[in-house]
């Protein structure tokens, strides 16, 4: 099993299979996430920028980085969805997407699938 784990920054997974991406650390591929062909892949995890829509960024109409990333979290779920595959998208509780699941207080998770749901460092995963 093939996986991907988009805009990763320093995260490391247990398992061994995994193509790291990142925009600013260096990994496997450095390069916009959105730019990746991910048809090769049989999992998708993705952890886009926060900044816009956490509640702990109060000049987030102000703050440059947070405007022009602001669209990195509706895209790749919007990519994600078309594409059909098992994925995992990490973001701040408040992030405001119908599909979103609360999994605890930290985190919120979009999920999307068919088969059984399994845990996963918080998150819901369906597959």
């Amino acid at each position: 099993m093939r996986v991907i784990y988009l805009a990763a920054g320093r995260a490391k997974l247990e398992h061994n299979n995994v193509t790291y991406n990142d925009i600013k650390e260096k990994r496997d591929l450095n390069c916009d996430m959105l730019a990746i062909n991910l048809k090769n892949y049989d999992v998708l995890i993705a952890t886009p920028p926060c900044n816009y829509y956490s509640r702990a960024n109060n000049s987030r109409e102000k703050s440059e980085y947070a405007q022009r990333t602001k669209h990195l979290l509706p895209d790749i779920i919007e990519k994600f969805i078309k594409l059909g595959k098992p994925f995992i998208v990490e973001n701040v509780r408040n992030a405001p997407y119908r599909n979103i699941r609360h999994c605890n207080r930290e985190v919120s998770c979009l999920y999307k699938g068919n088969g059984s749901i399994k845990e996963l460092g918080g998150c819901l995963v369906f597959y």
